[in-house]
């Protein structure tokens, strides 16, 4: 699918676990972000900007097993998967919001999140 080059990672976690995440990501370099307004998932990013600059862009997310953010997350993904006219579809507007608002994110993300939108109430149904 075409997607920004930047990867989002999902570190799942045992339920009452996120103390020994955190210090674990600490320990390799990442710094706690807080959960940027989403209810468990927590962000982190690389302290050091020497660092950063040899990683592939990426924004890790730190989830417990039971978090919400985390199934949504799935059944978008899982969704795509069984459906790829939807994944054509979004694919194709994202080509499109990119040659559209070329460096504005925001226009760029408030462009897709119809689709989004849909694709999600569409994959919670599948259930």
């Amino acid at each position: 699918m075409t997607a920004k080059p930047i990867i989002d990672i999902d570190i799942v976690f045992p339920n009452g676990q996120f103390s020994a995440v955190k210090d674990g990501l600490e320990e390799l370099g990442y710094f706690h972000e807080g959960n940027l307004g989403i209810k468990d998932r927590d962000a982190f990013d690389v302290s050091d900007p020497e660092i950063k600059a040899t990683l592939k862009a990426h924004h890790p997310y730190a989830c417990p097993e039971s978090s919400a953010e985390l199934q949504r997350h799935l059944d978008f993904r899982n969704f795509l998967r069984a459906r790829p006219e939807f994944l054509k579809r979004l694919s194709d507007l994202k080509w499109e919001l990119a040659e559209k608002h070329d460096n504005d994110r925001q226009a760029y993300i408030d462009g897709k999140a119809e689709l989004c939108q849909e694709i999600l109430r569409k994959a919670r149904g599948m259930q």
